[in-house]
């Protein structure tokens, strides 16, 4: 089972200084879960924020079950069942993410039959999970609002808990630390 927590917090200019800097240090990396369900594959939770001030305003909170790897579609992330473990991949994904483009090692330039055959683009490994492991990726970003044409911000969680229990706690994100962390952290100007 995987139990996947997803967290995005937006900001704009307003924010963008050192007093909205300084309240985004405190903001949590992890939430309790409102439910939890007893599921074979793979549980993602999703939770967005508005960062206004020094509060950070929840607008939306959803659950999805999926029954295979294969079903997620998730921003810049990969995961893949082999022998050993979960393998988790981070990639820029062009038509889905913000500023700025993320180049570096392509693990699949040179696959053929992959998307990123030849792309100079950051596609690696983050890392592997074993069994009842939990491991926290980190990326930022920059977008432009296509309504109004203003710079608004991102920081994005996943959470990924990997395990073979089939009764979790609704804690497990925030009782726990991260094995592994994986971070892209840009500069976002």
């Amino acid at each position: 089972m995987l139990l996947i927590q997803e967290i995005s917090v937006s900001w704009n200019k307003k924010n963008r200084g050192r007093t909205g800097a300084e309240a985004r240090k405190n903001f949590p990396l992890a939430y309790r879960l409102k439910e939890i369900a007893c599921v074979d594959k793979v549980m993602v939770h999703n939770c967005y924020f508005l960062q206004n001030g020094n509060e950070f305003v929840n607008y939306a909170q959803n659950s999805y079950l999926y029954s295979s790897l294969e079903q997620l579609n998730l921003t810049n992330l990969l995961l893949q069942q082999k022998p050993d473990g979960l393998l988790v991949s981070f990639f820029y994904d062009e038509n889905r993410s913000g500023m700025p483009y993320r180049r570096g090692h392509n693990q699949d330039y040179h696959k053929m039959d992959s998307p990123f055959y030849r792309k100079d683009c950051l596609n690696e490994a983050a890392f592997s999970l074993m069994p009842n492991q939990y491991g926290r990726v980190l990326y930022n970003e920059r977008r432009r609002d296509m309504d109004t044409g203003e710079w608004y911000y991102q920081l994005h969680v996943y959470n990924l808990f990997y395990t073979e229990e089939k009764q979790l706690s609704k804690d497990v994100f925030v009782v726990y630390k991260p094995d592994r962390i994986y971070q892209q952290i840009a500069r976002l100007y």
